[in-house]
Order: structure tokens, then sequence, then C-alpha cells
């Protein structure tokens, strides 16, 4: 899938693009990662995934007392969403909250780049980490390499353990509450559950349910929000 214009389309030219440091195209290694599934890997077994999918191993009859489950979602799982973050707002508006041009950076310590001398630090992607040509070029608008989407982290385990770690953890909490992240289990029984933003249990594809809205507005409480 790599761009081959004035290429061959060998294996040799990829090791030698890789190697080059005046190379302005990335290799695309995480474009495209939408997902991450944990659990036994015949559940995944035989399936084309297109690329679009981190895979993690875990058993859970292995893991009685959840203290894997919990390394796991702590790690992977916040990692896995911070790829797909970054992609997501890189891919979306990419010369706003990606970073323009790879080929005109000078990089600001570790913490971002500038385009040219002088301007905003910008902290997304180039737009070459998303894209096969400038999106903002005429007709380009297609050309994207990654698909903005909500990430989707699909567990293989108990719901009340995996709903019990992220009340826990702020940053999964965030994550599934705030609605930036999609939680999927798989249960004992085969169900596909989703967590919903009010981290209750529902079946996948059902609508979630509307918040009840109180007839009377605490004007202090509203005050204090």
């Amino acid at each position: 899938t790599l761009p081959t214009s004035g290429r061959a389309r060998r294996r040799a030219p990829v090791a030698e693009r890789a190697a080059d440091w005046a190379e302005p195209m990335p290799e695309w290694g995480l474009a495209g990662a939408r997902a991450l599934v944990v659990g036994p890997r015949h559940l995944t077994a035989g399936r084309d995934l297109g690329g679009a999918t981190f895979l993690h191993s875990y058993d859970a009859s292995l893991d009685p007392d959840g203290s894997v489950l919990e390394q796991v979602m702590t790690g992977p799982v916040v990692v896995a969403h911070w790829i797909a973050a970054q992609y997501y707002f890189s891919a979306a508006a990419p010369d706003l909250l990606g970073a323009g041009d790879k080929t005109t950076h000078n990089v600001v310590g570790d913490i971002g780049v500038v385009t040219g001398a002088h301007g905003d630090l910008r902290v997304g992607l180039p737009w070459q980490a998303v894209a096969e040509r400038d999106p903002g070029a005429e007709g380009a608008a297609t050309d994207l390499r990654h698909l903005p989407a909500r990430h989707l982290t699909v567990l293989a385990a108990d719901p009340d353990r995996v709903r019990e770690i992220v009340t826990r953890h702020r940053p999964l909490y965030e994550m599934v509450g705030n609605g930036w992240s999609q939680l999927v289990v798989l249960d004992p029984t085969g169900r596909f559950l989703e967590l919903d933003r009010q981290l209750a249990w529902r079946p996948c594809g059902s609508p979630p349910a509307v918040p009840e809205v109180p007839s009377r507005i605490d004007a202090r409480a509203a005050t204090r929000h």
C-alpha cells in the first residue's frame, strides 16, 4: 500500500526507505489502527482484519484474580487508544489538528514541531502519516490512509470485573465516560456487551438508555458546576 511513484514495487526499496533520513513519507506502520482485541487468539484466527486491529493474547481462565486483565487494561488498552486518538485528530483536520507538511518541520525539544522557523507549536502528525498526498490539494480529500473513527476495544472477560477496573482508573473512566473509546466485552456466555457512557452494560447494537431529566434544576449546583 506504500506510494510507489518513481520506485520499483519490490522489497528492497521498502528497506531502503526505512533507513533513509531524507524520506518524507513514513512507512505507515500504525496508520489505520482502529481497534484492539484482547482475548484468546482463536477469536481472530483466519480473519482478515485489514491491518486495522491490534491483537493482545489473554486467557481469563488463567487469570482468576483479574490482576493480568487490570495490567492489560491500564497498559496496552490505554496506549492503543492514545495511538488511535492521535491519528484520529490528525486525519480529521490535518492542517489544524495535525502538523501540516513534514518536509518543513523544525523540532522543538521533545514536545512538538513548528513549521519553518516560527509559528504555533504543532503536536499532531504530519499529513504524510495519514494520507497519500497533501489533503489540501484539489481532489485529495479521499486519499486518507487513516479513517477517523472512535477506537474500539474488545475484551474476552467478565463484564463485572471489567467495569470495576474502569471505575477505579481515571484514564479508563474518562475514555469510556466521555465517549472517546468504545469498550465491548465478550462475556463467558458468548454475548457481546457494550459499556455505555453511564458505565452500564447493554447488548451491542441496542440504543443507549436516555438519562432521566430532572424536573427542577438546583441553581446552587448549577452555579458550582
